[in-house]
């Protein structure tokens, strides 16, 4: 009797869903959605994904760097404290400030130090650049509607 195995292939993401991507080089993550499901036929039975990304690049994947993606709805709050940092920067104040949103631009690579961001701020971006002033223009021209919300802007290097 000749016994057939046969490995079922399950799809994590379907077209038009929106992900977020972890380049695996330098953890930069990047947001687009998925615009084709590839299903390799070959020995591994594996399915890849194309991703195009908002800035209209594309990449292929198999899936394991991507997660589902829904955009946060929050209100926001009157100041904005925006800050930049690395590895090296420690969270030097405390959350729950009134009134106060805190987006942070993380370039680092210590987990460890990005986790102890992510209680304090209001949103943690991950980031490849090190440079502060790219990345605040980075946030401001991104985010314009929400940028000019706010009454007073504190910038922290």
């Amino acid at each position: 009797m000749i016994e057939l195995l046969i490995k079922e292939i399950t799809k994590k993401f379907v077209l038009g869903e929106r992900v977020e991507h972890t380049r695996h080089l330098d953890k930069l993550v990047r947001r687009g959605k998925i615009v084709a499901v590839h299903d390799d036929d070959g020995l591994q039975h594996h399915i890849y994904y194309t991703v195009c990304f908002e800035n209209g690049n594309e990449c292929q994947t198999l899936g394991q760097n991507l997660v589902k993606y829904s955009p946060q709805r929050f209100s926001p709050q009157q100041y904005l404290i925006f800050t930049s940092v690395g590895d090296f920067h420690p969270p030097q104040w405390k959350g729950g400030l009134p009134n106060t949103d805190i987006i942070v631009y993380f370039h680092g690579n210590n987990q460890e130090i990005y986790k102890k961001y992510l209680p304090l701020a209001t949103f943690v971006v991950r980031t490849a650049n090190t440079n502060f002033k790219e990345n605040f223009n980075h946030f401001k021209t991104r985010n314009k509607t929400l940028f000019n919300h706010y009454k007073r802007v504190m910038l922290r290097g």
